[in-house]
């Protein structure tokens, strides 16, 4: 929050415009706002809550990769690409023009708002594509500010470079496009062997518009290109969200493992321990008692509570948690098992609902 306005001080070298924001009431008014909350979730944690929050997920996040997000500087720049489609391609065009007008009041604000946000978060060891998202609207603004000056007007960059680099991008961002509209179907297929057929009505209408979006770019027609491209989008996205996402069961873990759990509960205050699957999704669909442990604390949970303990474990985590119960000497009944994709870390996951043999 404080990025923009220090960046823009430090550009401009004053900062008596500071007063005319009146902080005085920015300030109250966020107290106001966010005090209760923290007063009230300090006293029912016990202090927990901060400790957890601010000690382990924001810090742990800046000093090291947590849940498998750890990747190098230049991730966001990197998939830019994607996460900014249709818009990647046409700010890779603005750039010129941004440039040329980089000291122009309104240009230099934006700029103050995009660089030290994105910088901060290339920075950080933990990356997700929606830590920049924030910046996004900053980078829409120069974007299509550039594409209204010169809308019929285009031409490739003077510099043989800036040709072949601006060409790749866009090669690039053509087999995102194509990706994307063949993505829900693909998808449907890869993981669960099904056609939908409104799932095909995605590629049919987003396809054609993505080839003439890179004609449009071609031939220098930047505005029809982004009209076009943002038709393919809407296209794309509704498509994906009514059609795709609800029939992709694949990616549902958390709904099946519940039911699966409220098939086999051998007490109403079932204890159970997830050693392979931690989204929060789970925790609030199974309950309070779901402990978020590894394969060998899993084991012993079961160990401890034989007459209401439940666990959860992949396929892969197995062989240490058998090992772990032949230590525990505790024989497990296997119930059932739930495949399906983790779309928060990308791994197929194979989980097995277990608890402990009866005599």
């Amino acid at each position: 929050g404080f990025g923009t306005p220090l960046a823009l001080a430090l550009v401009e070298r004053r900062t008596d415009w500071w007063r005319r924001l009146r902080p005085a009431w920015g300030w109250a008014l966020m107290l106001a706002i966010v005090l209760p909350w923290c007063i009230a979730i300090g006293v029912v944690s016990h202090g927990d809550f901060f400790t957890r929050a601010v000690g382990n997920n924001f810090l742990g996040k800046v000093a090291s990769g947590q849940q498998a997000h750890g990747l190098p500087p230049g991730y966001h720049l990197a998939v830019f690409a994607i996460a900014f489609w249709p818009g990647s391609l046409f700010a890779a065009m603005a750039l010129p023009y941004v440039w040329a007008r980089r000291r122009t009041p309104s240009v230099r604000f934006l700029l103050c708002w995009i660089v030290p946000h994105w910088l901060v978060f290339e920075a950080i060891a933990t990356k997700l594509p929606h830590y920049v998202l924030p910046a996004y609207p900053a980078i829409a603004l120069l974007t299509a500010a550039a594409i209204m000056a010169m809308p019929h007007r285009w031409s490739w960059p003077a510099a043989r470079w800036g040709k072949i680099v601006l060409a790749v991008y866009g090669g690039l961002w053509f087999a995102i496009g194509v990706a994307l509209s063949l993505a829900g179907p693909v998808l449907l297929w890869r993981l669960q062997h099904q056609v939908v057929p409104a799932a095909l009505i995605v590629p049919v209408g987003a396809l054609p518009l993505v080839v003439a979006a890179a004609w449009f770019v071609i031939g220098g027609h930047v505005l029809r290109a982004a009209m076009t491209s943002i038709a393919a989008a809407a296209i794309i996205h509704v498509g994906l969200f009514l059609t795709v996402i609800p029939n992709l069961q694949a990616i549902w873990l958390s709904p099946r493992l519940a039911a699966l759990v409220d098939d086999y509960r051998p007490c109403p205050d079932t204890i159970v321990a997830s050693a392979s699957f931690s989204e929060p999704s789970l925790v609030f669909l199974v309950g309070q008692n779901t402990a978020l442990v590894g394969p060998a604390g899993a084991a012993d949970l079961l160990r401890d509570n034989r007459a209401c303990g439940l666990a959860l474990v992949d396929r892969r985590d197995e062989p240490a948690f058998r090992a772990r119960l032949r230590q525990d000497g505790l024989d497990v009944t296997e119930f059932g098992r739930v495949a399906g994709l983790n779309y928060s870390t990308g791994k197929h996951l194979d989980i097995g609902l277990f608890g402990p043999a009866t005599p």
